[in-house]
């Protein structure tokens, strides 16, 4: 797996992200809203993300879910700045249009 923010919105539109997800062989683009977010840089962290579109192929659609679990994992690892994150401990709320993925602290 491999996450990558490849775009963030400016002004209004802040909030809003897009992401690729490489998945077992297959590059997803996955499109995030910040619903909040809060805490101090090197400190505890928290944000609560929702996906607001997800494009799967087809063929991957039965494994929906299991897509949804592992790129709730790579946001967890990515955490308040990829590979310049600080934040300890942090915590995580992520929402699909499916369903509630799950709340985790790292």
């Amino acid at each position: 797996m491999y996450l990558r923010n490849v775009a963030n919105g400016r002004e209004e539109f802040r909030h809003q992200s897009t992401w690729t997800f490489f998945w077992h062989g297959e590059l997803l683009r996955v499109d995030l809203d910040i619903v909040d977010a809060g805490g101090k840089r090197g400190g505890a962290c928290w944000s609560h993300k929702k996906v607001r579109g997800i494009r799967i192929p087809q063929a991957l659609e039965g494994r929906r879910n299991e897509i949804l679990n592992n790129l709730y994992e790579a946001l967890a690892a990515y955490m308040d700045g990829g590979v310049f994150a600080t934040a300890s401990p942090y915590t995580l709320t992520l929402d699909t249009i499916y369903e509630y993925v799950r709340l985790r602290h790292i």
